[in-house]
């Protein structure tokens, strides 16, 4: 069965991303910008979260930059998500996930300066704003089974090893994957990638279902 792609498909029926970046030129420059405003961040706050006021104007300033982060990531994401073959798209994506990345690394601290601070303290800041509240809840909650500074960076640096296999898995049956139709008691079934995750997959015919799974897996095992 035949997967249009997004250019065959009524505009009507697709997304409509301008909310979150007016054109790829919109998300280059938001993408520069968030990259400079991550390393701006991490100067200003690293290592200097030891009272309660900087600890709210951090608060406020970290939920903004993720924001406008998460903005920029779901336009490539949705982008990649609905033609994964598409060059254009593939170059977002990477540009966005190596700003993932330097987020991930440039922030790290701010959980770690958080969760090795006293509770007192932490609770204060929790006082002094509601919109402090959720990032202090998450911290002390995460205080109970930390592991110290070593251990959760050699963890998170470990992060990115474990997410390339996946990644690989899910460029590859988006783009490169095609799938025949499959047959249970005479009667033909049309196969894709969506039908199988989105309806064979939970069907309750218990021999449609293998059957649809079988065929599915046939194509996987390719890159075994």
């Amino acid at each position: 069965m035949k997967s249009l792609k997004r250019n065959e498909v009524e505009e009507k029926y697709t997304w409509d991303l301008k909310d979150l970046c007016e054109s790829p030129e919109a998300f280059d420059s938001g993408l520069k910008e968030v990259e400079e405003e991550i390393y701006a961040f991490s100067k200003k706050y690293k290592g200097k979260l030891n009272n309660v006021d900087t600890i709210s104007e951090m608060i406020s300033e970290y939920e903004e930059l993720q924001e406008k982060f998460i903005r920029i990531y779901g336009y490539a994401n949705m982008n990649i998500s609905v033609e994964r073959g598409n060059s254009e798209y593939q170059q977002m994506s990477s540009k966005a996930s190596n700003i993932s990345s330097i987020l991930s690394e440039e922030l790290n601290f701010v959980e770690t300066e958080l969760i090795e601070l006293d509770e007192e303290l932490l609770k204060a800041v929790s006082d002094k704003s509601d919109n402090n509240k959720g990032i202090i809840h998450n911290v002390l909650r995460a205080k109970k089974y930390y592991l110290g500074k070593e251990v959760e960076q050699a963890l998170s640096s470990l992060e990115k090893v474990f997410d390339n296999a996946f990644s690989t898995y899910s460029s590859a049956k988006h783009a490169d994957l095609t799938f025949e139709d499959f047959e249970v008691d005479g009667k033909k079934y049309p196969l894709s990638l969506v039908l199988f995750e989105n309806y064979y997959e939970g069907l309750h015919d218990t021999e449609v279902r293998r059957a649809a799974f079988e065929s599915f897996s046939k194509q996987l095992r390719k890159y075994e």
